[in-house]
């Protein structure tokens, strides 16, 4: 595949989206099924980031990676202060690697 080719798919892949909402015809307002379904694409996008990389962020311990999002999971379900909650996620994933005797360096 050639270079130019790449970037114009890049661009008809990025661009096309953008473009889209303004060459329909207004509407008005979308249903309110639609409008509440669009309400959970920011967490479902911020989650599709963060998820991933949280399972091996630990060093490369899984378990202690999967017990500091779970703490952090269930600390910001019942709304507690993200500062706490950050700090107790990192606290249980540094006991992990300590139990587990491993560490990235």
């Amino acid at each position: 595949m050639s270079t130019m080719t790449l970037i114009l798919g890049m661009l008809a892949a990025t661009f096309v989206p953008r473009l889209v909402p303004f060459l329909l015809p207004a509407a008005g307002n979308p249903p309110a099924w639609l409008a509440h379904a669009l309400g959970y694409v920011p967490a479902a996008a911020l989650a599709a980031l963060v998820v991933p990389g949280g399972f091996t962020a630990a060093g490369g311990n899984v378990g202690a990676s999967v017990a500091a999002l779970a703490v952090a999971a269930a600390l910001s379900f019942r709304r507690v202060n993200i500062g706490i909650t950050l700090a107790a996620a990192v606290g249980v994933a540094a006991l992990g690697i300590v139990l587990a005797g491993t560490g990235a360096g």
